[in-house]
């Protein structure tokens, strides 16, 4: 075999590209006809056409949110497909687990902190996309009340409370 020249768009001419293996892109979701000619050192040639099913992949998408430490986060998934289903969405909250969950899932962190999540959305034509988010999980503020005046209070007296506030960022 001196030649391998393919038809991708389906008009019969062999010039689209050329070589054993090749690369294609195609604009659409749908099923084409790919033509392949062989040319051998005496001239013969075989042709052959068969059809190729080009999937539509999945528009991974969601909404992250941020949480003071203690609360679960709720992510929106916003996944979504032209045609066919989505088979699962995986979801890595950067904890080093994969979790398959469908929905919105709720998820706790236990430490403060900024965690990257990635949503891995996986159609049924086993089509792929990623994206990833940013969640940020703040520290609880730690405050204390301080007594200026008497520690005893007594009725009918006042006297001056005032809140101490540390561990404060990005509230």
């Amino acid at each position: 075999i001196v030649a391998y020249q393919w038809d991708f768009n389906n008009d019969g001419i062999f010039s689209d590209a050329s070589g054993l293996t090749v690369s294609y892109a195609f604009a659409t979701a749908a099923i084409f006809p790919v033509g392949l000619r062989i040319i051998t050192s005496t001239n013969d040639t075989a042709v052959i056409y068969k059809n190729i099913t080009i999937n539509v992949s999945p528009v991974s998408k969601f909404t992250p949110s941020n949480v003071c430490l203690g609360d679960s986060i709720t992510l929106l998934n916003a996944t979504t497909i032209a045609s066919g289903a989505i088979l699962n969405n995986q979801w890595n909250f950067d904890n080093g687990f994969e979790t398959i969950l469908t929905g919105n899932p709720k998820y706790l962190y236990t430490k403060a902190g900024t965690y990257n999540v990635r949503l891995l959305s996986i159609s049924v034509a086993g089509c792929r996309d990623t994206t990833y988010g940013t969640v940020i999980v703040y520290e609880l503020p730690h405050l204390t009340i301080s007594n200026a005046g008497d520690s005893s209070i007594y009725v009918g007296n006042t006297t001056k409370l005032s809140v101490v506030e540390s561990g404060l960022t990005n509230v």
